[in-house]
C-alpha cells in the first residue's frame, strides 16, 4: 500500500518454472484479522521411552541453494528399538525410530516407512525432475511409480473450484489394493518440489474416513499435514556411523537492476564451504570457507577447529569452536537413496546449520 493505492504480489516456485504476477484491484481491498488462535508447536520427539528414536531496486534470483531443517528436541533415555552392525560397507546403527506421538519411522531402500495404526505413510526418496515430469505435473509419480505399486482403481482430485492450475495442489487421492495386505486401501499423494526434485508422500489408510481424520489440510497446497511428514525422516547418531570426512555448503547469486531504469545494478553473492572429518578415536576436525558481498569487493573467511567430540544419540558436543568455546549441536540422519545425510544445528545459535554428506 501507498496511499490509496494497493497491489497485489503472487509468486511461487513451481518444478518447471517461477511465477509471479503483480496486480493493481479496481477498489481499495477489505483486509480481514483472524481471530484464530496459531497451531500449537508439536515438535517431533522420539520417545522417551525407546528414543532411536533496497526500495528501488528489484532483486532477480540466478542460483541457489539452501536447506530448511526443523529443530529436534533431544531425547533421552534407553537404546534405540532396532540396530544394525555398523560396517565399511555403508551400514548405520539405528534404522528406526520410535516417537512420543506414537508413529515409529523404519528405513527402506527407496523410501521411509511411517506408520500409526492402520495409517501408513511412504516418504519416497527424491527423484530429479525432467521435461516429461514437469509437463505431467502432479500425475506423474501417480501415473509412472503408485500405478506400477497399487492395483488402482480410482483417481481423484480436492482442489476446492480452483481451476488455475499453478494454484492447485500437487494432491491426488483414489482407491486401490494395498499389495502389503491384500485388501481394499485409500490413497493420499502430494508430491511437493524444490530446487528440480520431486518428493512425493503417499498415506495409505483402510478407508477415506481415516485419511480425513488423520490428515485434515492433506490437500492445501502451502501447509500440506501430509507433506509435513517429511520431519518423520530422522534418525539416531552414533560415533562409528560419523568415521570420516562429511561436506556441505552451497553458494547463491542475486542480480539487481533499478526499477525506474531497467539499468544493471550488479551481483551479489555468497558461497559457503564446511567439512567436518570424525575419528575412530572421538577426535574431530572441521575447516569452515566462505565469501560473500558483491562481485568484485566480496569478503572471505577461513576458519578451523579440532577437538575430542562427544557424541550421544541426538547430540555431538565439538569443544574448541569459536573463541575457544565449546558448541552443542542436534545431531540426526537423514535417509536418502543409498546412504545418509548429516544433520547438525547448534542449540545456542538456531541459525548455525549444517547438512553435510558423506564422501
Amino acid at each position: 500500500q501507498r496511499g490509496s493505492e494497493y497491489l497485489f504480489f503472487y509468486y511461487a516456485e513451481l518444478a518447471s518454472r517461477t511465477d509471479l504476477y503483480i496486480g493493481r484491484p479496481d477498489r481499495p481491498p477489505v483486509f480481514q484479522v483472524s481471530t484464530t488462535s496459531p497451531p500449537t508447536d508439536t515438535r517431533f520427539i522420539p520417545a522417551a521411552n525407546n528414543p532411536t528414536s533496497t526500495d528501488n531496486q528489484v532483486k532477480t534470483p540466478e542460483t541457489k541453494s539452501s536447506t530448511s531443517v526443523s529443530t529436534p528436541s533431544s531425547p533421552a533415555g534407553s537404546p534405540p528399538v532396532q540396530q544394525q552392525q555398523n560396517t565399511l560397507a555403508g551400514k548405520y546403527t539405528f534404522t528406526v525410530t520410535n516417537w512420543d506421538d506414537g508413529w515409529i519411522s523404519t528405513i527402506e531402500d527407496d523410501k521411509v516407512v511411517v506408520t500409526k495404526g492402520y495409517i501408513r505413510v511412504h516418504a519416497y526418496y527424491s527423484l530429479a525432475h525432467d521435461d516429461k515430469s514437469r509437463n505431467a505435473g502432479r500425475d506423474y509419480y501417480w501415473d509412472n511409480f503408485l500405478t506400477k505399486e497399487f492395483r488402482i482403481f480410482s483417481k481423484q482430485y480436492r482442489d476446492h473450484g480452483e481451476v488455475i492450475s499453478s494454484f492447485q495442489a500437487p494432491y491426488i487421492e483414489g482407491t486401490a489394493i494395498d499389495p502389503k495386505t491384500g485388501k481394499n486401501c485409500f490413497l493420499a499423494l502430494y508430491v511437493r518440489s524444490e530446487s528440480g526434485m520431486m518428493f512425493p508422500f503417499l498415506a495409505i489408510a483402510p478407508d477415506e474416513p481415516s485419511i480425513r481424520q488423520t490428515f485434515p489440510n492433506a490437500e492445501n497446497q502451502y501447509e500440506s499435514d501430509l507433506a509435513a511428514m517429511e520431519r518423520y525422516n530422522r534418525f539416531a547418531v552414533a560415533l562409528p556411523d560419523l568415521v570420516g570426512k562429511w561436506t556441505g555448503g552451497g553458494s547463491a547469486a542475486m542480480s539487481y537492476y533499478n526499477a525506474y531504469t531497467g539499468s544493471y545494478a550488479g551481483m551479489a553473492a555468497v558461497a559457503m564451504s564446511d567439512r567436518f572429518e570424525f575419528f575412530e578415536n572421538g577426535d574431530y576436525l572441521s575447516k569452515h570457507q566462505g565469501a560473500s558481498g558483491m562481485v568484485g569487493s566480496m569478503s572471505t573467511y577461513s576458519q578451523e577447529y579440532r577437538g575430542r567430540a562427544i557424541v550421544t544419540n541426538w547430540e555431538i558436543i565439538l569443544p574448541n569452536r569459536w573463541e575457544g568455546k565449546t558448541s552443542t549441536f542436534h545431531a540426526w540422519f537423514t535417509a536418502v537413496r543409498g546412504g545418509r545425510v548429516l544433520q547438525l544445528q547448534d542449540k545456542q545459535y538456531s541459525g548455525s546449520r549444517y547438512s553435510l554428506v558423506l564422501e
